[in-house]
């Protein structure tokens, strides 16, 4: 019989893109890590917008890169369109950017993670700190099971405890087609974050609703080439 590993390192709580990378830079300076998500299958998800790169963001990922991070390397792997912004303009604030594939980029995400030795993925839902004093000792996960770590990294992201809006009203939730996670004000992970004496915060985000086609003609558009399309 296998026994199951419950004693780490480092346990870091969610499996998206800061999640992920800080799961893989841990385990590659050595550390045994578990990587804690929801969903195994949603590990690596790209939400809203596939665009890899551009002004902003691109200086995160050459700088992710420099350490050895997923990110471009996985955007390598799924890019569909290439294209430089700002090229007519001069070189500080040109940026490249890449349109990637949703589905191979999770896939690519989910093969370096299993690829990377020291770094288990644990499927379930984190409950709560475990604390001993103001010292923080693990994690305990919904369906009971406890798990021992000297550190524990939180990168959940909007998803804990995450309030959707809608004009005048709001309601628990997250993406179409999951589980709705805990309230923020009774969810008991954010009271054992409360615990150690630190105050937790919130970010607003903002995203303009889909377009869905039936108010726009096709024959007005015009197509965007990437370089190797030209």
């Amino acid at each position: 019989m296998r026994r199951v590993q419950t004693a780490f390192d480092i346990i870091v709580v969610g499996g998206g893109h800061a999640g992920t990378e800080a799961a893989a830079a841990a385990a590659r300076l050595g550390a045994s890590v578990a990587l804690v998500s929801f969903s195994r299958a949603q590990i690596g998800a790209m939400s809203c917008n596939p665009a890899m790169g551009g002004l902003g963001k691109g200086h995160l990922i050459r700088e992710v890169d420099a350490f050895d991070g997923l990110i471009a390397r996985a955007s390598d792997h799924a890019a569909i369109h290439y294209r430089m912004l700002n090229a007519s303009k001069g070189a500080a604030v040109r940026g490249p950017r890449v349109q990637a594939d949703r589905r191979r980029y999770q896939q690519a995400i989910h093969d370096l993670l299993a690829a990377q030795s020291g770094l288990v993925v644990v499927e379930g839902e984190a409950s709560h700190l475990r604390l001993k004093g103001r010292r923080i000792t693990g994690l305990m996960l919904g369906d009971g099971q406890e798990l021992g770590a000297r550190a524990v990294i939180l990168a959940t992201g909007t998803f804990l405890g995450g309030k959707l809006h809608f004009g005048m009203s709001s309601c628990a939730g997250g993406r179409v087609g999951e589980r709705r996670r805990r309230r923020w004000r009774t969810s008991s992970m954010i009271s054992s974050c409360r615990s150690p004496g630190s105050r937790p915060g919130r970010r607003r985000a903002w995203t303009g609703g889909p377009s869905t086609g039936r108010g726009s003609s096709a024959s007005r558009r015009t197509r965007t080439a990437g370089p190797c399309q030209r």
